[in-house]
């Protein structure tokens, strides 16, 4: 707690503590030299002694009350045996106060009293005569005294100490002790006292809580108790005391007997603290412990009193007034010597303390924890205090002692977590008042018992006879009881064998070496073992030397930073929070399963340092949550052969529980899958045992793991992770074996050579820890090392030396390092390496005679001799300047034949390894004439990297490989040239170069099974067509994650295809450029099954080999043509096929010879003709010399005018002139030319006509044609919203595939709308276009696109065309597609463009298989323009079988919707859907026997004689504003007679066409006999009116009353009578009653919500199955009042007996509203409803809630929009017949026209729609004038309509004429329900 003083007081701050149910409130307060009180008071509060506390069941017996009586003014002591006196008699004020302040029983001690000089020499007040009472009492086994005590003006600090009286004089007892506690201001406190004279012991309590015990034989002779103020007395302050209730007695309660801490053994001292004046710092005699004092500030020495420390609380201070806001100090560091100390239960610290210049007091609190309590000590001035604490961790237990007294006594658990002291200074530390502290001798140590012997298990002697065996030994160490049995291990020879801290012997060399176990506390105590060791290496261990430690072995998998980082991302001693990749694919950072880098969530940087080839981890960036640290294999690693897992790093701290998380992508979370090590500070290895971790083997692999840890900020370097098997040789700390290199004698070759160093026997290097031994340090061949990691031992360090040749001499020496002794090593390891060396021998490295020979030899060197066997050789050779032979024992031979070099390479392999040497051979002297005449055609199968078509969306324009920058840079024809050089320029061609993509395609969704003879069907004819001699069949990339086995089946039926086709090709195969491992091995597996070569691609699947930058790289190409191989890659490519193919061609190539051309003659002559149409020249040359070689490459300088094919035979195509140029294959400039004039061609023109005023594109150029039949495929125009059908002969007629052309021709397009597109003509996209795609093509049926290198920028797209659909027309959209792969995220994402806006739905795909998805169209509305679809979250080719928009039919297996249109037919009607009256109806809500009024002038009640006699029928009214229902109480009050119910029509109805009365009703009863009676007001009412009986049933139905039929009499149940409908002319109310059979009592609730009086062509209730219009799902143009539909269920569906258990209308919803009214039908498959007031253009569902199916299930919903009621395409405004924007100018007199397009009225009702044109002055509205209207029959268009209006030639001063187009729908005798109005804005002015 700092304490700060805002007061502006120049005294110490002030805080009063109140304690209140477990909390401290603190305020502050400014007092003058009041500091005392504060933290004395806290020590109290919170000071409390467990062990101390006294029994809770005690029982108190007083013996005696101390009184003080007003009246007498002198004590009364009930028990006259004892009357103790307070000493200081004239400081005890009895009427101070004036008598009536103090109350009876109260004394009050005042310490000012007499005084002289203005001070108190003594100011302490003593109650004495307790001598046999208390201190030594016999009346019980134990006594107490206690009194309340207060201080009632001032916060007063008392001290309590035991005393001796001789006569007047008091004295306390210092060597018992003594207690203090501050008194809060106008407190009560208890005070009690409890003493057992059995003990020795007296406890203090405060408040019923025991702060102290004081343990003293001298307590027996101490007869008083003396009260000390602490605080300044002086004149100007009266300090007093009050004391109540002083009583004393016997207890039962005994005095707890608390054991002090001892130390029960030797005192061992482990350090002095001691300051050193001359040097200014401590000095620490004992390394292992360097406490600290804190607030090093205040740490002063300014009396230079010897070997002291003077703590200064004033110290240095920034405080404007000089005050010390902190003035704690902490003796730190302590813990692990004290509290919790290692040497032993019961640790001791002491010192001694001194307040040198003015008397103090200093608060103790260990850690400065106060919730454990706190001691408080008086310092005088001037006297040195020895203080001592005694730790005992077994009690958790800490003990004070001032002196020797024990004055303080803490015991909590949270002691042993402690690690320091805190000391507060409790007195005036302020400016005026410098108070310092001395602290001399401060001493640390233990009370430990010491061993007495120590006996070595195994005996006197051991042997160890195994090379590097070891044995372990074990020691006893007596007594049992020892403090610590902690022993140290040691060997008189480390030349024959070491030993561990654990006592593990470990042999080193041959000989005797005796191994000591001796007493870390007592070298004297000891016991040795001879160990004899035999058996062992012969080394010298006088020298350096050097172990190997092969850290390749038996690594299962693993990530080492000393490979190539694959991305940019890392930034060297940059920490950024986003991921780091790897040239192996593995990486660090936080990457999801769909490749999101989440890196930032953990917050945690990574970067990659080039140097230390570490990757650098700042953990803890801003987080508050356990740090996350993230790393990724490349590919999994099975956890089946794993045994442990090895992890270099280093750390900036120690870290403990530092766990490693295992994952797999394949699961959701890995609950509690870890295991955990401890880190140390710097460079270690750690090793996680996982062979017996049940953890690790929950799973078969994992590919993704995580570290974790405590929250610190922390800099982690990782330098390697390996997943290791038993046979792994860890670093040197673990001493793994190894074999020694021996100088002349080493074996030894791998990529990375990792020794261990080890220094001569004896040596060792000078303080690693300190200064490690850097890589610059330690050379081999005077170059640096790869790295040095430091060892266990300090005369060892592991060396990487890098990269070692074969057979070659190494020395290893170092430069500036240092041993123990501070000399420099010199000594120096040379060895030489064994290994294979292989090489080219030959005599020399020319041919200069012609065919002159030389041979090449092998030569072959393992360990220095010389290998026999050379039957895996292989030679290549890359030119044709000499041919090449090779002998049986693997020489070359080869034959000089044309000048040049010949590059010569040779392949040895050797134990599974493969080397490779090359010689250049140089070849003169031979005949200039002679050339190669062998020929090899070479077909190229492959995917984008052989060949990709221009592709807008990507950004790509070639023709060729991807992604190189031009044809002649791409991998196929850079392997032509390589091929032209080996065998000819000319004589290499490449005759076929396919893009196969969709085999590949084929592949991904195939099986280890599957049949690919039908998409290999073209590659078999093309290859046995040709018979090439070499095919390369580059695949694979495309082919997804293929299993080995699936890959293998499609691979090998691939080559066999070829194989079997042209058996005597060379095939060459390759692994896909971006890897997979099934694809890999799959490709090797078919490879070696067919004696294949075979390039291997993935190798070059880095960033410097694709086409992210460098040369040709184009800045349009996206991201997935970057990933392709570029320029380099594409160099690279082509050099490992041709070294391959070379293989297989050297010695077997058979290179053939002739003799060069000189001249060329074309026999025709120098000119030609050609004069029928399409007539031919064969033409024909001879050659000079006569030997020479023949081959001839003709071309023609124009093949518009005349084609040449390649043995000279030249075809007419127009007339005109060409030139024919025959060239030598074997020599450019060898040449010769012929003129030909061709006429005669008079051609047929074929003219392709668009047959459209569209546009369109791609259409086919028109023009002479040869006469015969011509080819249609291929032309194939666009035109947008169309689909092309093809060509036909006239302008609608049957379209042709081809036409026979003998005379001008014109072929016609035949178009339909677009709404379906089948992809069934190869190469035609139909206008869809594709965005990010790879080897789009249309092809056999199918539209295909590939998706590669996908990323969140990288998505394909496939877009239609521009549309024109009618989506109302529609029900559906099906796509027919494959996904050739997928994962759990995949999903085709379907966008629909509209008029309206874009509809988007996603539908997961889940198979590989064709799959139809349909996209429903009830939620798009207007014009559909277009579609996109998004078909992939990964890598796949997508394959589109075709796409259409279905028609919409009636679907009669759903529930759907009929319109049922219940005006027709309709005579007169009162609905409750209309408004009531405005006057006349009084609360109608309410029920009340009074008239309702409506609207309409109807009302419902009883008029009698013109006055409301409504309340005369027992019956009230009320009306339901909510479902628009009259609501009827019937039988309200009535005793025995029939219940009268009335409604009056708003006019009457006549009988003559009125057939039926339709009644809509819910009753709450059955009611039998319920009468309907007809009344005509104006006609006399008698008994002999007709009525009709009907029953009514509970709930809600629609009753139909068929007057057309005869009635019954009055009071008959009969027709015996009959009185008809028709016996009055018309009617105007119905009467309703019925009668009493239930009860006079029975009030019975009826709704009515219609009542229709209609004819025969009424469409009435459901059951009578009136013909409506179908409602389909989108497409509803419907918008009338009051919507009455029909709901259908499907064909084989019921309602559940509607007949029992009627639907309701709050059952059934639309939009979540109850509908109208419910009506249910004599058919169980249909309702009407009446869903109320619809919106135009608005969607409706219609759901049906507690209501099942008859066969069980719930109903399905029902979804439809509204269509506009108007519809238009265009408003245009004009002023006096020209076209305007605006009406800013408008005069009295002009005419405005408002002319409107395509006005479609889309309900079923006829239509009014007028123009309303607005005029407004600058007065305001002036009103409307000459509205136009016009009516539209329901489902009418009218294309143009023109509104006219003239400005009234009076009006001035026109401010704007706004212009609103009006429509109301009409229905029947209803009046308009709707009003829409379109507001022109734009002809606002």
């Amino acid at each position: 707690m700092e304490l700060s003083d805002e007061s502006g007081d120049k005294g110490l701050l002030y805080v009063e503590l109140i304690h209140l149910k477990g909390g401290v409130i603190m305020k502050k307060t400014s007092l003058m030299n009041r500091v005392l009180a504060l933290l004395v008071l806290l020590s109290i509060f919170i000071s409390s002694v467990p062990a101390m506390a006294a029994n809770d069941d005690a029982v108190d017996t007083p013996i005696v009350n101390d009184v003080y009586e007003d009246s007498e003014g002198s004590y009364t002591y009930p028990l006259s045996a004892w009357n103790p006196q307070w000493t200081q008699s004239g400081w005890i004020d009895t009427d101070g106060d004036g008598g009536t302040a103090l109350n009876k029983k109260v004394i009050r001690l005042n310490w000012q009293g007499d005084w002289s000089n203005g001070g108190i020499t003594d100011n302490k007040i003593a109650l004495k005569d307790l001598g046999d009472k208390l201190f030594n009492s016999d009346s019980g086994k134990a006594t107490y005294m206690e009194f309340n005590i207060k201080s009632p003006w001032l916060y007063n600090t008392v001290r309590f100490r035991p005393a001796t009286v001789s006569g007047d004089t008091v004295t306390g007892d210092s060597t018992i002790g003594e207690f203090t506690y501050t008194l809060n201001k106008g407190e009560w406190n208890k005070v009690r006292f409890v003493e057992n004279a059995a003990k020795n012991q007296m406890d203090v309590y405060v408040n019923d809580t025991l702060q102290t015990v004081w343990k003293s034989e001298s307590l027996s002779t101490c007869t008083a108790m003396i009260i000390d103020p602490l605080t300044s007395t002086k004149n100007n302050v009266v300090e007093d005391l009050r004391v109540e209730y002083l009583k004393i007695g016997t207890t039962t309660m005994e005095a707890a007997d608390v054991e002090a801490v001892q130390g029960n053994g030797e005192k061992e001292t482990v350090f002095h603290d001691v300051y050193d004046n001359e040097k200014g710092t401590y000095v620490y005699p004992y390394n292992n412990w360097k406490p600290e004092w804190s607030k090093a500030p205040f740490i002063t020495n300014p009396d230079n009193k010897g070997n002291s420390l003077i703590v200064n609380w004033q110290g240095e201070t920034s405080a404007s007034d000089g005050t010390v806001t902190d003035n704690r100090i902490l003796l730190n560091n302590i813990g692990e010597y004290l509290y919790n100390s290692d040497l032993g239960n019961v640790a001791y610290m002491q010192m001694n303390l001194e307040a040198p210049y003015y008397t103090g007091i200093l608060k103790f609190t260990p850690n400065g924890d106060t919730n454990i309590g706190s001691y408080i000590q008086v310092f005088e001035k001037g006297q040195l205090y020895s203080v001592k604490f005694i730790a005992d961790k077994s009690k958790n237990q800490l003990d004070m002692y001032v002196g020797d007294k024990l004055v303080k006594t803490w015991t909590n658990e949270s002691l042993k977590d402690y690690t320091s002291m805190r000391i507060d200074p409790l007195s005036d530390t302020a400016n005026s008042e410098i108070w310092f502290l001395r602290v001399v001798d401060l001493e640390a140590g233990a009370y430990v018992t010491k061993p007495t012997a120590i006996e070595i298990a195994n005996g006197e002697t051991a042997a160890i006879t195994e090379p590097g065996g070891t044995l372990q030994l074990t020691a006893t160490v007596t007594p049992t009881e020892a403090s610590s049995k902690e022993i140290t291990w040691s060997t008189d020879n480390n030349e024959v064998a070491t030993v561990s801290k654990s006592g593990l012997v470990t042999a080193v060399g041959n000989g005797k070496a005796n191994i000591t176990a001796t007493s870390k506390y007592d070298e004297t105590i000891k016991d040795s073992i001879e160990i004899t060791v035999s058996g062992q290496s012969t080394v010298d261990k006088t020298k350096l030397r050097v172990l190997l430690a092969n850290q390749k072995n038996g690594v299962i998998a693993q990530w080492e930073g000393t490979q190539a980082i694959s991305d940019n991302y890392a930034k060297q001693n940059e920490a950024a929070l986003k991921a780091i990749k790897f040239e192996d694919g593995s990486f660090w950072g936080r990457i999801q399963k769909d490749g999101d880098d989440w890196s930032s969530v953990s917050n945690v940087g990574y970067a990659y340092d080039s140097d230390s080839q570490t990757v650098k981890a700042k953990i803890n960036m801003g987080n508050t949550d356990w740090p996350n640290t993230y790393f990724g294999l490349g590919s999994a690693v099975s956890t089946a052969n794993v045994k442990r897992i090895i992890i270099g790093v280093k750390s900036d701290r120690d870290i403990e529980n530092f766990r490693m998380w295992y994952h797999s992508y394949d699961e959701e979370n890995c609950d509690n899958r870890f295991d955990t090590v401890n880190l140390k500070q710097g460079f270690h290895e750690y090793t996680i045992d996982v062979s017996a971790s049940t953890k690790w083997k929950e799973l078969s692999s994992y590919n993704y793991f995580q570290f974790d840890y405590d929250q610190t900020e922390t800099n982690l370097e990782f330098a390697y992770i390996r997943f290791v098997d038993d046979t792994y040789v860890g670093r040197s700390e673990d001493d793994g074996n190894g074999t020694w290199l021996e100088s002349g004698a080493v074996n030894y070759n791998p990529d990375d050579t990792v020794v261990d160093i080890v220094l001569p026997n004896g040596k060792f290097f000078k303080d690693p820890t300190a200064n490690p031994v850097q890589a610059s340090q330690v050379k081999i061949n005077n170059q640096p090392v790869k790295w040095v990691l430091h060892g266990g031992t300090l005369g060892r360090i592991r060396v990487n030396l890098g990269k070692l040749n074969a057979n070659a001499d190494y020395t290893i020496s170092f430069d500036g390092v240092k041993d123990t002794n501070d000399a420099l090593i010199e000594d120096t390891f040379t060895f030489k390496t064994g290994g294979v060396t292989f090489e080219i021998t030959s005599d020399n490295k020319t041919i200069t005679t012609e065919n002159g020979t030389l041979t090449l030899s092998p030569k072959a060197v393992k360990n220095g001799v010389e290998v026999e066997d050379y039957s895996s050789v292989v030679w290549t050779v890359d030119s044709a300047n000499a041919t090449a032979t090779v002998d049986n024992d693997k020489k070359l031979t080869l034959t000089g034949k044309m000048n040049g070099n010949v590059n010569v390479t040779a392949y040895y392999t050797l134990d599974g390894v493969q080397y490779k040497a090359t010689s250049t051979v140089a070849v003169s002297g031979q005949n200039e004439t002679t050339v190669p005449t062998k020929t090899i055609k070479v077909m190229a199968y492959g995917n984008s990297i052989l060949k990709h078509e221009p592709n807008e969306s990507l950004g790509w324009k070639g023709n060729w490989g991807m992604a190189a920058s031009s044809e002649d840079k791409d991998y196929i024809h850079r392997l032509i040239s390589m091929l032209g050089d080996k065998y000819g320029k000319n004589n290499v061609s490449l005759v076929s170069c396919k893009n196969v993509s969709s085999f590949e395609s084929a592949i991904q969704a195939g099986t280890d099974s599957t049949d690919y003879s039908e998409q290999l069907a073209d590659i078999s004819a093309e290859v046995k067509a040709g018979q090439p001699d070499i095919v390369t069949v580059q695949i694979g990339e495309n082919a997804g994650a293929a299993t080995e086995a699936v890959y293998k089946n499609a691979l090998k039926q691939f080559v066999q295809t070829i194989k079997t086709a042209s058996p005597n090709t060379l095939v060459l195969v390759t692994t896909p450029f971006w890897g997979g491992d099934g694809k890999i091995s799959g490709a090797k597996a078919v490879a070696a099954e067919f004696n294949l070569p075979i390039a291997n691609l993935e190798q070059f699947n880095t960033n410097e080999n694709k086409a992210y930058e460098g040369d040709g790289v184009d800045a349009n190409w996206n991201e997935g043509v970057k990933a392709h191989p570029g320029n380099v890659g594409m160099e690279h490519i082509a050099g490992e096929m041709f070294e391959q193919l070379n293989k297989c061609l050297t010695g077997n190539d058979n290179i053939t010879y002739g003799t060069k051309p000189s001249a060329i003659t074309i026999t025709n002559g120098e000119s030609a003709a050609i004069t029928t149409l399409g007539g031919t020249l064969q033409l024909t040359t001879t050659i000079a010399p006569e030997n020479a070689e023949s081959g001839i490459l003709w071309t023609t300088s124009s093949e518009t005018i005349a084609t040449v094919d390649e043995n000279g035979l030249v075809t007419a195509k127009n007339n005109g002139t060409v030139t024919i140029t025959a060239t030598s294959k074997y020599d450019d400039s060898v040449k010769a030319t012929i003129e030909i004039t061709v006429s005669g061609q008079n051609l047929p023109t074929l003219t392709f006509d668009k047959n459209t005023t569209d546009e369109v594109t791609n259409m086919p150029e028109s023009g002479e044609v040869t006469a015969g039949e011509v080819s249609l495929a291929g032309k194939y125009p666009f035109r947008e919203t169309y689909t092309f059908v093809g060509w036909s002969l006239t302008a609608n007629g049957d379209v042709v595939s081809s036409v026979n052309v003998s005379e001008d021709t014109t072929l016609y397009a035949i178009w339909k709308k677009a709404t379906a597109w089948t992809f069934d003509r190869d190469g035609y996209q139909e206008g869809f276009t594709v965005e990010n795609g790879f080897n789009v093509e249309v092809k056999d049926g199918i539209f295909k696109a590939l998706e590669t290198g996908y990323s969140e920028t990288n998505i394909l797209k496939i877009k239609s065309p521009k549309l024109d659909i009618n989506s109302a027309d529609y029900a559906q959209l099906k796509i027919k597609m494959q996904n050739t792969a997928f994962d759990e995220n995949t999903k085709l994402g379907v966008t629909i463009h509209t008029t309206n806006g874009d509809v988007k739905s996603e539908y997961a795909v889940t198979t590989t298989d064709q799959t139809t998805y349909t996209v429903s169209l009830d939620n798009v509305t207007g014009t559909i323009t277009g579609f996109e679809l998004v078909p992939t979250n990964m890598d796949a080719t997508i394959n589109i079988d075709d796409i259409s928009f279905e028609v919409k039919t009636v679907d009669t297996s759903k529930v759907r919707l009929l319109l049922a249109d219940q005006t027709t037919g309709v005579q007169n009607h009162w609905e409750g859907t209309q408004a009531l009256a405005t006057e006349g109806n009084t609360t109608p809500e309410e029920y009340a026997k009074r008239i309702i009024k409506f609207e309409d002038g109807s009302w419902w009640g009883w008029y009698k004689n013109g006055a409301d006699a409504t309340a005369d029928c027992k019956t009230e009214y009320a009306f339901d504003s909510n479902s628009h229902r009259m609501k009827v109480n019937m039988n309200v009050g009535n005793a025995d007679e029939w219940a009268n119910t009335f409604y009056h029509m708003d006019k009457p109805v006549s009988s003559a066409t009125t057939k039926n009365i339709v009644i809509g009703l819910n009753s709450s009863r059955d009611i039998s006999d319920f009468r309907v009676w007809f009344y005509n007001s104006s006609e006399t009412q008698d008994s002999e009116q007709p009525f009709k009986t009907i029953d009514i049933k509970k709930g809600y139905h629609e009753y139909t009353i068929d007057v057309s039929k005869p009635g019954v009499k009055s009071g008959e149940k009969s027709d015996s009578k009959v009185i008809p409908w028709n016996d009055h002319n018309t009617y105007d109310y119905l009467k309703f009653d019925y009668d009493d059979q239930q009860g006079s009592d029975v009030v019975t609730n009826l709704e009515f919500s219609y009542i229709r009086f209609v004819d025969d062509t009424y469409v009435g209730r459901c059951e009578d199955d009136g013909d409506g219009t179908w409602i389909e799902n989108g497409a509803v143009n419907y918008n009338v009042g009051n919507s009455i539909v029909d709901i259908v269920l499907p064909n084989d569906k019921h309602f559940n007996k509607p007949d029992v258990n009627p639907i309701q209308a709050n059952q059934v919803k639309i939009n979540g509203k109850s509908v109208e009214w419910v009506q249910s039908g004599q058919t169980w498959q249909r309702i009407r409803v009446n869903l109320g007031k619809l919106e135009s253009n608005t969607k409706y569902t219609i759901s049906i809630e507690g209501i099942g199916y008859l066969q069980g299930g719930s109903i399905d919903p029902i979804t439809f929009t509204t269509g506009n009621t108007i519809e238009y395409s265009d408003i245009q405004v004009l002023k006096n017949g020209t076209a305007v924007t605006s009406l800013d100018s408008v005069n009295a007199g002009d005419t405005i026209q408002v002319k409107i397009s395509n006005l479609h009225n889309n309900s079923s009702y006829e239509t009014d729609l007028s123009i309303i044109p607005s005029i407004y002055t600058a007065s305001g509205l002036l009103g409307n004038v000459n509205m136009n209207e016009v009516k539209l029959d329901g489902g009418q268009t009218i294309s143009e309509k023109t509104f006219e209006v003239t400005v009234p030639s009076d009006i001035q001063n026109i401010g704007k004429i706004s212009v609103f187009v009006w429509s109301g729908v009409a229905g029947g005798n209803m009046k308009p329900e709707v009003s829409n109005y379109y507001k022109l804005t734009a002809t606002e002015q």
